[in-house]
Order: structure tokens, then C-alpha cells, then sequence
């Protein structure tokens, strides 16, 4: 079965309408949201992963548009093509007079567009500037939802623009701050003096070579060839000015790469990105709908995945919606400034699981960085030992305020009030759970030994300190909620499954936990319509839902702490939990399509692969533009699980032991090449006959 990335191309014929109809481009750390309209001008919605904004919110870093005037019309229409073997848009004329190519370079901040024509066309370039004067953020705005119902006005800074010669060059430079409001109010305040927010600048500067500044406008004399880049930066610096000289400097740098050199370099890269681990599938229209899907859902990570900061999964750096409440707005995305674990994870989950470990470092960087601002959250809180990294958390550490509470500045041990996460523990287990596979599958020593283990071993030292022990000599977890969906109980299933998993994996790769199996009550059961199944706790006090998570089925995904193939009984048991769950969906941040493919579902995750994988926002154009559902678009969850999902049909390794197309569909064709623990799994599924499938591991 021939692999050719190039099945996945996206094309498209014709204009588009908005910005719901843009295709994305990204490097890794800087990308762009790209369009034509019919006025003929071609659209740049720049974007880089750590541009936030006075709220915290993650901003655009700027908007242009390219006209190459004469060429585009009813007449004479653009014909778009997204190539993956190096993650550049093309856009020719149906007269074939000239082509547009949009590039997102791998190894710099740049973005290039260039111009090819038959004959000599000019070229010009214009900034729109919507962030043109100082803004008060409505309080209804989701978009910051970290300061919703503030007892402040939460507002930003306009753009600043420049004019050096020949060049645009814009910024927006954080005037104000909310930090140090922030820790105070969160009884924090050893971290007072490290503002990440007031002075971060970031913006663009956009110049080539023929392009001169006429107005406030780049215009390029009529050429065959014309090549414009736009480096986009993000830095703290005193000034605005102070940002402007030493971008200006780095573009007089950056603008001089040679644009074939870069391209190569990306060639090599989404080579290497789409070759060295990879799933095709084949066979029926379902079969290659999946594969599709999978292959834009690894796409976009791989536009995102390298950057300053962690993909968002509200949108990663591609949101295309305008806000409701402003339609200029292009900085807008619901559940706003902070990372959500329960969220987030699920984009690292199906980086480890295809292989893309470079793509995880960003997400591990920052909680390492985080430790500290969380360690002392444990102690001023709890007055115990270890880390408490919140379920919601901003990318300096702290809660959001909106659920941490406004009213707590001069209390001496304030705790969160917000009931959906102010219990909710269980994302940092998974995280070191995460961390250790990471670990187990690459090998890696010395992130084992600096922050694995390290990380691992304070959450653990956390749930030992903070909860007591019963008669039993057991540790009674409690207050603590099960997930957001059951939140006031005892003993939660996530936390008990997550504790086993990262205590018997510590162990697995040397290192000594604090808390073992030994020290917990067993996995809860219960008794549903006749049937036993896994519990969502131990122990109810809240006895109503608040929200619609399957907890009891953690210990399938992602912790693993119990395995259908234990015993004919637990396989019962786990199948039967599944069958009478009460939350049946199965997109956004779900996890069913998981679970179902670690029981054989085969079924079940056909289906649900299809269906998740056919669901693309309304108005959007771009195939993996999935959601909103209950995030926004593109919804980096609905992308990621059911990616995850996908691959946990081709392959998993259980207790040791890899499995071969557990829950894989007879009639779909595959060939992969995926990684597991200590070596790559290879396989070649054709016509129901297996004709390879090996192991190799690694020296």
C-alpha cells in the first residue's frame, strides 16, 4: 500500500467569504490564518503561541492583506492548494499567470509570501490595524474568562504602529498589568515581582526587497518575482520603542534568508514530521475520511506544537470567528486566558501516541516553570508539601481568578470557590502519568532524571500531605470532587486510578513513589441496572451531577489501571461500566471513543471516527476546522481524541504485550508505522490479510 501524504492536500477552487473559509499555515511557534476574498486581496490573520494580552488572553500578533491586482476574478479563479510535504498554500490563477505561495518557515519567525508571474504585476501590502484604540473588555466577553464579573475594568492597550523606511512595523506592548492582583489574591505573594504580563510586546515587522512605504501602505514595482516576509516576535521590553529597534535589527537579519534554503529546510521537516511515524488508511470512503482527518488533526500540531507556549485548545493560534460581542475582534475565543488540563491533554496525548515527542516538550516545559508558584500553593494553602498545579490554570501559574474568587486579599489561607475545579485535583496526576510514558516510550534519561520524576514524585508527596488516613490505615481523599461532574465525594476514581498508574510506572522506571496501590482503598464498584460496574467514587456527599464526564472510565483512559484482558470477569465488569454510562457523546473533549477502542469496540469506534472526523464548524472551509462543541473552533479536543482513538484501534500496548488492530474495522486497509515503548511498531493491513507486521526495537 503506497503512503502519500499528499492524499490529505487540501484544495479548493474559487474565493473565499471570511476568515471561517482560511486555510492555516505554521512553523511550529508563528503561523497565520490564509484567505482570498473576491476583492483579490489575500488575507494573513498572524498568530504565535505566546502573544498574551493585558488579560492574558492569547492575542493575534497582527492582520494583513497582499493584492496582486489585475490577476483574481469571476473570470479568471484562484485555485488553492495546502501542500503537506511542506506545509506551504498555493494559489494559482485558472490562467496559469501567476502563483502565490504562502510559507510558514520551520527554523525562523518568518513568513514569506511569494509572487511568480509570466509577465511583470506589481504588489501591494496593507496592515488592519483592529486593535486601533484602547479597549474595554465586555464583562460577558468569554473571551476573558479568567476575569468574568472582575469587581475592575479589565481593558487593553491599543497597537502601536511604526513607520521606519520601506517597512510596516506594528506592536501591541502590555501597558497594564492584572498580576500582581493576581497572586496577592491568591495568597501568593513571594511571586509578586515577576510579572510576565506589563511590558510583553509583541507585533510584526514586514518588508522584502523592491518594497517601498508609500502612505501607510508596502507597494513593489511590476516584477516577474516578488518575495515579502513578515516576522512576527513577542518579547518583554520596556518600551515600545525599545521593541521596535531591536525587531528592526532581527528583521535586517531574518530578511535576508534565502527563501529557497528555508524552503528546503521545510521540506526536510514535514518530511520528516509526516514519514517518520505515520497511519494510512485505505479500502472505503470511511476508511480514508479517517485517515484524513488524522493526517490535518497531526498538521495543525505540528503548525503549533514547537512554540514559546503550549497549543491552546480553544483554537490553537488558528480561531477564525470574530467575537460576538465585537465583530472586529479577531482576538476573541471562548473560555478565554487559561489552559484547562482536562483539556489540553488530550492535544499530548495524541502527540505521544503518533510519535511527535518534539511537539510535547512546550507542554512539560511550562509546568516545570511551574512548579515553584506551585509548590508554594500547596504549602500557604494546605500547609503541606508537594505541588497543587490547578485544573485551570494561566500560563504565570495561577487560578483564574474568575474561579479562584475576587475576595481574598489579607485572608490567610483563601482556597478556590469555584465547585467545578476547586476540588478537582486529578489533572496534575495525569500530567505526571504523561511525563513517565513520555519517558517509557523515548527513553529519555535525562528528562526522566530532571523533570519526571521530579514533578511525578511532588504530586504524589501532594495527596500524601494534604488528605489524612482513615481506621484503616487507608488515605481517605476527601473533600475532593470526581472530576467537574461529581463535586463533593470521597475516594474519586480518577485520582485512585491516577495515583496506581504513576506509582507502578515510578517504579517501572526506577524511581521510589510516595504514595503505592498499598497506601489506597481499592477501585470502587457499584451496582447499575443489575449490572456490576466501576464506580465514579466511593462515596457520594454531592449526590447530583454538574456536569457530563465519564470518571469511572479513567481507568481505562488514560490511566490504565485496570485492563479488559486482567481477567474474562474485569472485562465484563469494564464493558458493562461502558455500556451503562449516562454521558453518551462523543465529541469535544470525550473520551468514549478511548475507552471503546481499549475494549475491541470495533463498532462503536468506527462510527465514531467517522462522525467526529466528518464534522467540520459550520461556514468553515478547512477539513479539521472541528467544533466549537464545548470549546472553540478549531477545537484542538475534538481533533486530538478522536486522532487518539484512531490510533488506539491500529495498536496498543498492554502490560507489555503490543496489540495489533484491536478495534480496527476488517474492511479498512491500514499501514503504520507508530511508536510504542523501547521501539516503532510497523504493520501492513490489506484486503483482510496482514502482510507485514513486526516490531523493532530500539539498540
Amino acid at each position: 500500500m503506497a503512503y502519500r501524504i499528499t492524499d490529505a492536500n487540501v484544495r479548493k477552487k474559487g474565493f473565499s467569504k471570511s476568515s471561517r473559509e482560511s486555510v492555516p499555515i505554521g512553523g511550529g511557534d508563528c503561523g497565520a490564518n490564509v484567505w482570498l476574498e473576491e476583492d483579490s486581496r489575500l488575507h494573513l490573520l498572524l498568530s504565535k503561541t505566546d502573544s498574551f494580552g493585558e488579560s492574558g488572553r492569547l492575542m493575534k500578533t497582527g492582520y494583513i492583506t497582499v493584492q496582486v491586482p489585475g490577476i483574481f476574478s469571476k473570470e479568471n479563479l484562484p485555485e488553492l492548494e495546502l501542500d503537506l510535504t511542506d506545509g506551504c498554500v498555493r494559489i494559482q490563477d485558472a490562467a496559469g499567470q501567476v502563483r502565490v505561495t504562502v510559507s510558514a518557515f520551520v527554523d525562523t519567525p518568518l513568513l514569506a509570501v511569494r509572487v511568480d508571474a509570466v509577465r511583470k504585476v506589481p504588489v501591494s501590502v496593507e496592515q488592519i490595524n483592529y486593535r486601533d484604540r484602547e479597549r474595554v473588555l465586555n464583562p460577558k466577553d468569554e473571551s476573558c474568562y479568567g476575569y468574568s464579573s472582575a469587581p475592575f475594568i479589565v481593558k487593553e492597550s491599543a497597537d502601536r504602529i511604526f513607520c521606519p523606511v520601506d517597512r510596516l512595523q506594528w506592536c501591541h506592548s502590555n501597558q497594564w498589568s492584572y498580576y500582581a492582583y493576581s497572586v496577592l489574591n491568591q495568597n501568593l505573594a513571594e511571586h509578586i515581582g515577576e510579572d510576565p504580563i506589563r511590558h510583553r510586546t509583541f507585533g510584526c515587522v514586514v518588508g522584502g526587497e523592491g518594497f517601498v512605504r508609500v502612505q501607510a501602505r508596502l507597494e513593489a514595482e511590476p516584477n516577474t518575482r516578488h518575495i515579502l516576509y513578515i516576522l512576527q516576535d513577542c518579547r518583554m521590553s520596556a518600551t515600545p520603542e525599545i521593541w521596535a529597534l531591536e525587531t528592526q535589527r532581527l528583521a535586517d537579519e531574518l530578511f535576508s534568508t534565502s527563501y529557497l534554503d528555508a524552503l528546503r529546510k521545510n521540506q526536510d521537516w514535514w518530511g520528516r514530521f509526516f514519514g517518520e511515524y505515520y497511519l494510512f488508511a485505505s479500502g472505503t470512503p470511511d476508511a480514508e475520511l479517517a485517515s484524513r482527518g488524522y493526517t490535518l488533526q497531526k498538521y495543525m500540531n505540528g503548525c503549533a506544537g514547537r512554540g514559546k507556549m503550549p497549543i491552546k485548545f480553544n483554537g490553537s493560534i488558528f480561531t477564525v470567528h470574530p467575537s460576538p460581542y465585537d465583530g472586529g475582534d479577531y482576538d476573541y475565543r471562548r473560555w478565554g486566558e487559561p489552559y484547562w488540563i482536562q483539556n489540553t491533554r488530550l492535544i499530548y496525548w495524541d502527540m505521544l501516541y503518533s510519535g511527535d515527542f518534539e511537539g510535547m516538550r512546550p507542554f512539560f516545559r511550562l509546568c516545570k516553570q511551574l512548579m515553584p508558584i506551585c509548590r508554594d500553593r500547596a504549602r500557604n494553602t494546605f500547609g503541606c508539601g508537594g505541588i497543587l498545579l490547578p485544573e485551570t490554570f494561566t500560563f504565570y501559574g495561577t487560578y483564574a481568578d474568575s474561579n479562584f474568587g475576587y475576595t481574598h486579599i489579607g485572608e490567610e489561607k483563601p482556597e478556590c470557590v469555584n465547585r467545578y475545579i476547586g476540588w478537582h485535583v486529578n489533572g496534575q496526576l495525569e500530567i505526571a502519568f504523561m511525563m513517565l510514558k513520555f519517558c517509557q516510550f523515548t527513553g529519555d534519561a535525562d528528562f526522566l532524571t530532571d523533570t519526571a520524576l521530579p514533578f511525578a514524585g511532588e504530586v504524589l508527596q501532594f495527596f500524601r500531605e494534604r488528605f489524612s488516613r482513615g481506621e484503616d490505615g487507608k488515605l481517605c481523599i476527601a473533600p475532593v470532587s470526581s472530576l467537574e461532574t461529581w463535586q463533593d465525594c470521597i475516594d474519586d476514581t480518577p485520582d485512585l486510578a491516577g495515583i496506581i498508574a504513576v506509582s507502578r510506572l515510578m517504579r517501572e522506571l526506577g524511581g521510589t513513589p510516595a504514595l503505592t496501590e498499598e497506601d489506597l482503598c481499592s477501585i470502587p464498584y457499584m451496582e447499575k441496572n443489575g449490572k456490576q460496574v466501576i464506580a465514579p467514587c466511593r462515596a457520594f456527599i454531592d449526590t447530583e451531577p454538574k456536569n457530563c464526564e465519564t470518571p469511572e472510565l479513567y481507568v481505562l483512559f488514560p490511566y490504565q489501571a485496570l485492563s479488559p484482558y486482567d481477567s474474562p470477569e474485569m472485562r465484563e465488569i469494564l464493558t458493562d461500566t461502558f455500556s451503562q454510562r449516562t454521558n453518551v457523546h462523543i465529541a469535544g473533549w470525550s473520551q468514549a471513543l478511548e475507552q471503546a477502542a481499549i475494549l475491541g469496540m470495533t463498532d462503536f469506534c468506527r462510527e465514531a471516527v467517522t462522525s467526529n472526523f466528518a464534522a467540520i464548524a459550520e461556514d468553515c472551509f478547512f477539513p479539521a476546522y472541528w467544533g466549537p462543541n464545548f470549546d472553540w473552533t478549531p477545537d484542538q479536543d475534538h481533533g486530538t481524541s478522536t486522532s487518539i482513538g484512531l490510533l488506539l484501534m491500529a495498536l496498543q500496548v498492554d502490560r507489555g504485550e503490543v496489540r495489533f488492530l484491536p478495534a480496527w474495522p476488517k474492511e479498512w486497509n491500514v499501514s503504520f508505522r507508530l511508536p510504542v515503548p523501547g521501539g516503532t511498531a510497523v504493520l501492513e493491513y490489506e484486503n483482510g490479510i496482514v502482510l507485514t507486521q513486526n516490531v523493532v526495537r530500539e539498540k
